[in-house]
């Protein structure tokens, strides 16, 4: 019965390998997402001085470091897709990873160079801010990924 999907699919252990990292990456931006809100409001509260607790600052902290998963993953430099290194590397991955790290680029220079700007005037609202470029930053890099990766797909599946 396997055999015969496999058949009909035209799909092997690779594709499928692939599929589901870049299934990951797509979930990613969106499971990140709510925890950076609350960094940011927690960052706020740390600022404003209405949380001076030491809770406050970690969380802030972890939800910075927590964004590291989403360019990690991409990279290929975490524990899951080391493992699955010869089936996930192949050159049309890294042309694919090398177009959203560059997208991620131009989405960080814009966003931090806003920050920036607003920090001129607001330095508060800046420090809130940044956990939001990252994200997004970040979030850019994963969803090109996909959109490139998913595209592909169909172009092949198209000519099969």
């Amino acid at each position: 019965m396997i055999g015969k999907t496999r058949q009909r699919t035209g799909e092997n252990y690779r594709d499928r390998a692939q599929r589901k990292w870049v299934s990951q990456i797509t979930i990613l931006p969106a499971a990140t997402l709510g925890i950076t809100v609350i960094a940011m409001t927690r960052a706020d509260e740390w600022l404003s001085g209405e949380d001076p607790s030491v809770s406050g600052v970690l969380l802030a902290a972890a939800a910075a470091i927590n964004l590291l998963l989403i360019p990690v993953m991409l990279m290929g430099w975490d524990g899951g897709s080391r493992k699955q290194k010869r089936l996930l590397e192949d050159e049309l991955t890294r042309a694919y990873r090398a177009s959203a790290i560059t997208c991620a680029f131009w989405m960080l220079l814009v966003g931090a160079m806003s920050v920036y700007l607003v920090g001129l005037w607001k330095p508060h609202l800046a420090v809130v801010a940044l956990p939001m470029v990252l994200w997004v930053a970040a979030a850019t890099a994963a969803l090109r990924f996909a959109q490139l990766h998913r595209r592909a797909e169909r172009e092949m599946g198209g000519d099969a």
